[in-house]
């Protein structure tokens, strides 16, 4: 776990390094790009702090112990607010000192993590003390199947970012009520989240005890409720944000007023989809515990970067504001942005959902089960 999280530094590095020559094509404004790399550069460089809490708190949510996983996280978040404070304001750094700050929460975390993944209840159940030498086939068999999940998450939220770089672009009022929805949309979709971690749990469970049956039923079960979560969070999310919006979004000038309007229209496409993210989130999640990992990361990749993104450059962009010229561009603004991305969701969780129902993670054998 520490072996593959420490050799992913170099990778982070690479990026953190690279920052200006990744901004740079996509024409943002000299002061939004220099704040950007003020913060990309040390933050880059801290993101294995983040891999290796990640790894460790996996390995927590797969033994049952989700209380401990709470517990680290609940410190990493506690330790970020006074750890921004001190950087960002005490001493000065600005945009610079939230990636300090969150580096040292991260590390506030993972130590927290350590002592109770080298604490003596865990050390006597699951001999974790004596799982600090790197073995070249269990790697090998972790590379198998969590670059694909890499792969997969990468490019959905690659996509997603690419596309809220193209509505900033576009002008201030659709960014801020694009912000908006995706700040409300993660209410639906980050509980969404623990529901398919527990999912990932049980039906790998299942499968190590050897009922591949029961692992189907509880995987399908566990779908079904994402998707019934994010599509009750959703219809909630539609019913209030008129109250809610007005005080998120507070101000009495025009602009604010505009992007109150803006964003009680894009939450119709972003609710439209929050069904579809379910089967998404609840399928791709018992499909990695399946081991089946590969066929859905090039089915989100070639999805994100080959549909999503292009879609997203021809509803978003005036022939003008285009980044490629000669496609054909709609100008639809925010607007077209969240279409695309209620398209691209809807495949993608039918996609993973069929995926899942197919059965084709049965005849495979990654785990040993």
């Amino acid at each position: 776990m520490g072996a593959e999280g420490l050799a992913c530094w170099p990778l982070f590095a690479l990026a953190a390094l690279s920052g200006g020559l990744l901004l740079h094509p996509f024409r943002l404004d000299a002061g939004i790009e220099s704040l950007a790399l003020s913060y990309w550069e040390p933050r880059l460089y801290g993101a294995v702090l983040g891999t290796l809490g990640w790894a460790m708190m996996s390995f927590f949510n797969g033994i049952g112990e989700t209380r401990l996983t709470l517990l680290t996280a609940l410190v990493t978040l506690l330790a970020n607010v006074p750890a921004n404070q001190f950087f960002m304001f005490d001493l000065g750094y600005g945009m610079a000192g939230a990636a300090h700050g969150t580096n040292v929460a991260q590390v506030c975390g993972l130590v927290t993590g350590l002592a109770f993944f080298l604490g003596p209840r865990l050390a006597g159940r699951y001999r974790t003390r004596l799982a600090w030498r790197p073995r070249l086939a269990v790697i090998r068999r972790q590379l198998a199947v969590g670059l694909p999940v890499g792969v997969m998450y990468a490019a959905d939220v690659l996509g997603v970012a690419m596309m809220q770089m193209m509505v900033t672009q576009v002008g201030k009022v659709g960014a801020a009520a694009t912000q908006v929805v995706m700040m409300l949309t993660s209410l639906a979709y980050m509980p969404t989240l623990g529901l398919a971690s527990a999912g990932t749990t049980v039906v790998g469970q299942a499968i190590g005890a050897g009922d591949r049956e029961w692992a189907a039923r509880l995987g399908t079960f566990v779908t079904r409720c994402c998707a019934g979560l994010m599509l009750g969070i959703a219809a909630s999310l539609l019913l209030l944000s008129p109250w809610l919006l007005p005080g998120i979004l507070a101000g009495n000038d025009a602009e604010a007023s505009s992007a109150i309007s803006l964003a009680l229209l894009l939450l119709w496409p972003a609710a439209a989809y929050q069904f579809f993210d379910g089967l998404y989130f609840g399928s791709s999640f018992a499909l990695r515990a399946a081991g089946d990992t590969a066929v859905p990361a090039r089915t989100a990749l070639l999805l994100s970067w080959f549909f999503f993104v292009p879609l997203a450059h021809t509803l978003v962009f005036t022939p003008e504001q285009a980044w490629v010229p000669g496609l054909p561009q709609a100008g639809l603004g925010a607007l077209g942005g969240w279409l695309a991305i209620m398209v691209y969701a809807m495949i993608l969780g039918t996609l993973m959902y069929r995926r899942w129902r197919s059965g084709r993670w049965r005849e495979l054998d990654i785990w040993g089960a």
